[in-house]
């Protein structure tokens, strides 16, 4: 590149600092932006973000049906340590504005401040932002999404090790060469 490249890149960077400095100073206004409006001039959600339920009745779900916490967690949106916490929590109460889970205590190490915060900011995008999280620790075997995926992972396999024990070419090459399938070999095909 040219010097006058460098410097026209430069510049262009410098101007897109400084707008990117005006963006974060107007997001931080303490009132909420106006959501964006369509050609009509009818309110848009914005991308990515989830519609907010603002429904006791939903969160109420939550805790009588282990499979509604399973389906918010993949739906939350969450990644890496926040997700991990989420998927090892399981509803033990939601009462007003607090949603209480319950992580087995071999997964205290994920619940940490960040993750904490990130899961109830999920929380908080999908019921409103009066909703808070409180996370206790438990010794009790707990029935959570992390666990449901587990055990639909070894239904899976055991399925899969079935199937081609049954499977007519390989009980022709277990009985015309003594052929055996090693066990934790078999690996089900999507």
């Amino acid at each position: 590149t040219t010097p006058s490249t460098k410097a026209s890149r430069s510049s262009g960077s410098a101007k897109s600092t400084q707008a990117n400095k005006n963006t974060l100073k107007n997001s931080s206004h303490e009132q909420p932006l106006d959501p964006p409006k369509n050609e009509v001039g009818e309110q848009t959600e914005r991308p990515g973000r989830k519609p907010e339920i603002n429904n006791d009745e939903s969160m109420a779900l939550l805790s009588e049906d282990p499979k509604e916490w399973s389906e918010l967690v993949e739906n939350l949106g969450l990644q890496g340590v926040s997700y991990s916490l989420a998927s090892n929590c399981s509803v033990e109460s939601v009462n007003n504005e607090t949603i209480t889970l319950h992580l087995n205590s071999q997964h205290e190490g994920i619940a940490t401040k960040g993750a904490r915060l990130k899961l109830e900011k999920a929380l908080q995008e999908s019921y409103g932002e009066h909703v808070h999280l409180n996370i206790e620790i438990s010794s009790d075997a707990l029935e959570t999404p992390a666990r449901q995926k587990d055990r639909m992972k070894e239904k899976i396999q055991s399925q899969a090790e079935r199937t081609a024990e049954s499977d007519e070419a390989v009980q022709a090459l277990k009985t015309q060469f003594g052929a055996e399938i090693i066990a934790g070999t078999v690996k089900p095909i999507n």
